[in-house]
């Protein structure tokens, strides 16, 4: 769906500007993902050393609800505010 359209493509200007905005539709959950999976291999290289559950910030402990919720949080829940 997220396919370029280029303009040898035979299609109506409607079709077009359907397609760029599906483009757009789609470009946000996709770097929302890219944002998550960044975070959570953050948080997978530091499993094993001191730092691993610690807020960056104010490196205090971060929540175990936080973590097991949301296992991408590399701040508190006060940090993150």
């Amino acid at each position: 769906m997220s396919k370029p359209v280029t303009s040898k493509d035979a299609i109506g200007h409607v079709s077009r500007m359907n397609s760029i905005n599906n483009d757009n539709v789609l470009a946000i959950p996709l770097n929302n993902a890219k944002i998550k999976l960044a975070s959570l291999n953050k948080v997978m290289a530091q499993i094993g050393t001191n730092d691993f559950g610690k807020c960056l910030k104010c490196h205090k402990p971060i929540a175990l609800g936080r973590i097991l919720f949301r296992p991408q949080s590399l701040l508190c829940v006060k940090c993150a505010r």
